[in-house]
């Protein structure tokens, strides 16, 4: 006959009842868990919050598998979770960790199963590997693996600091878990890889579309070549001339300008066509350009007139080599409706002396800062302003005294 009282095992079964309760509580609280979560250290905690939460285990701590070694990634007290302080950064095993990773944890790695201690300072294992000092707060322990297929990628350890304090439903339940956190810790990681290779590629993507915009916008400058002469245009030559004339000044050399226009040209066009034209403008820009040096800059910048940029070239080289661009100009000819032709030119020079160029180096500096945002305002454009403006005047005075010759202001101060 049955003696054990209806009582009894109701009492039994509300026991069982309430253990499986826990045990599904907690696999769903697990399941729960929002991936991918940025930090490995954060999901442990979260993990080590529901065994604490769900069965009350005194303290919980969890390893990682790095470099074929186990390394503490942190634990947590039902004292630190009751009062908030849900994560203290413990980066140091201690003697108690090393302990565990001497007998139970680093068996539970090596066999892949879980390992439980009843009573830790009466096992005999447990106690041998202390070399009889016998640990203070140690009493009921499991240490179980995080697997994820056959390969062992940390551990979990739970304890309570009186023996005997596990029962089977723990005992079974942690090995679950823990294959349960391995799966888990797999797909963040994954999905961390995953984020962090789509956030490479698309950086990778960003620096190509800037990539291409700053070669577009380069194109852009490059393709400032004016189409029927195949010299540079007015645009190209003020950047590139600013550039240059940066240079001179920072480092006290000379620069000179020349404006060429081309003497009564309209009647060039009105006589024999735009199409004869535009072949005088061809030619005279080839014959100019065979004469020039590879750093110098010419550029049509109107219709019929041409600026020429002269880096490291002072006073009477920049005469000499007007001379050399009127007799050059000058000696060409076309023929055109039974005629033949010929045109001068006005050429008009500025310049900036060694001597003179001191009273703007100071600026350039800023000016060159400035440009970035505003090239428009900064003192380089007001310097190559002035020696477009007067070199521009020049050639004014040559025309006025009959074209066909050239006029020089005096230097830039």
């Amino acid at each position: 006959m049955n003696s054990t009282l209806p009582g009894e095992v109701f009492k039994e079964m509300t026991d069982i009842f309430d253990e499986l309760l826990d045990s599904l509580s907690t696999l769903h609280a697990l399941s729960t868990i929002h991936l991918p979560v940025a930090s490995e250290k954060e999901l442990f905690r979260q993990v080590m919050e529901i065994l604490v939460e769900n069965y009350g285990f005194d303290k919980c701590s969890v390893f990682a598998v790095e470099k074929s070694a186990l390394c503490k990634v942190g634990a947590l007290t039902w004292q630190e979770w009751e009062s908030g302080q849900v994560f203290p950064q413990e980066s140091q095993a201690s003697p108690e960790d090393k302990l565990f990773l001497q007998t139970m944890m680093g068996m539970a790695v090596q066999t892949g199963e879980s390992q439980v201690c009843s009573d830790c300072q009466q096992d005999n294992i447990f106690s041998s590997m202390v070399q009889g000092k016998k640990p203070t707060s140690l009493g009921s322990v499991v240490s179980s693996p995080i697997i994820f297929g056959q390969k062992a990628i940390g551990a979990v350890n739970v304890s309570y600091p009186l023996p005997d304090q596990l029962n089977e439903w723990q005992k079974r339940l942690i090995p679950v878990f823990c294959r349960f956190l391995g799966q888990i810790i797999t797909s963040n990681r994954l999905l961390n890889d995953l984020e962090k290779e789509v956030n490479s590629r698309t950086s990778q993507l960003d620096s190509l579309l800037d990539e291409t915009r700053r070669m577009e916008q380069h194109y852009q400058e490059l393709a400032m070549i004016d189409d029927l002469t195949g010299i540079y245009n007015r645009r190209f030559f003020f950047l590139e001339a600013k550039r240059t004339l940066g240079r001179a000044v920072r480092h006290f050399h000379p620069f000179s300008l020349l404006i060429v226009d081309l003497d009564r040209f309209k009647h060039v066009n009105d006589t024999y066509g735009h199409a004869i034209g535009d072949a005088v403008l061809q030619d005279v820009a080839s014959a100019m350009r065979k004469i020039l040096r590879e750093t110098d800059i010419l550029a049509r910048t109107g219709g019929e007139e041409f600026a020429i940029a002269l880096p490291e070239t002072d006073a009477p080289g920049t005469r000499e080599l007007a001379e050399r661009v009127l007799k050059a100009v000058n000696s060409l000819s076309w023929s055109a409706g039974g005629d033949m032709f010929q045109v001068t030119a006005s050429i008009g020079c500025a310049h900036i002396s060694v001597k003179n160029i001191s009273n703007w180096q100071g600026t350039v500096d800023s000016s060159l800062k400035a440009s970035q945002t505003n090239p428009s305002k900064t003192n380089l454009s007001h310097l190559l302003d002035r020696l477009y403006s007067e070199a521009d005047t020049a050639m004014y005075i040559a025309k006025r005294k009959g074209g066909s010759q050239i006029a020089q202001l005096a230097d830039i101060e």
